[in-house]
């Protein structure tokens, strides 16, 4: 099944713990870090798999496809796609920790006189207000 092929995918490449960029302010003020959402209760209780792995600053999203053409009509085929950015936070990343080290250091920035903006992008039940 999808998950069999999922796992054995994610076999293939050691797993590193997710880094979050080290000083927002270091990167001309300018600077891209995602967060992934935790899977939800009861995507588990559907049987979801997780289709989203973090590698350090990299994420693979794992995209299962039915084949609908050919000898292979009607099978799952998983495409995996890496992304890299300035910080990764995966599902373990407490909202402290989020804040400490991607928004924190623009509030001191702002407080001292300077201007900072900071956005949350990302589709309806995504997970920004988590």
């Amino acid at each position: 099944g999808h998950k069999e092929l999922l796992r054995a995918s994610n076999m293939q490449r050691p797993e590193k713990d997710c880094a979050p960029y080290k000083n927002v302010m270091d990167n001309n003020g300018f600077v891209v870090m995602i967060r992934k959402r935790p899977v939800l209760a009861h995507e588990i209780r559907l049987g979801e798999f997780d289709c989203l792995s973090c590698f350090g600053n990299s994420i693979t999203c794992h995209d299962g496809r039915v084949q609908l053409e050919g000898l292979q009509a009607g099978s799952l085929q998983m495409l995996h796609r890496d992304f890299t950015f300035d910080g990764v936070f995966d599902a373990k990343h407490t909202n402290d920790q989020v804040y400490r080290q991607a928004f924190a250091p623009l509030v001191e920035h702002v407080s001292v006189g300077n201007s900072a903006t900071f956005m949350c992008h990302g589709q309806t039940g995504t997970g920004k207000t988590y």
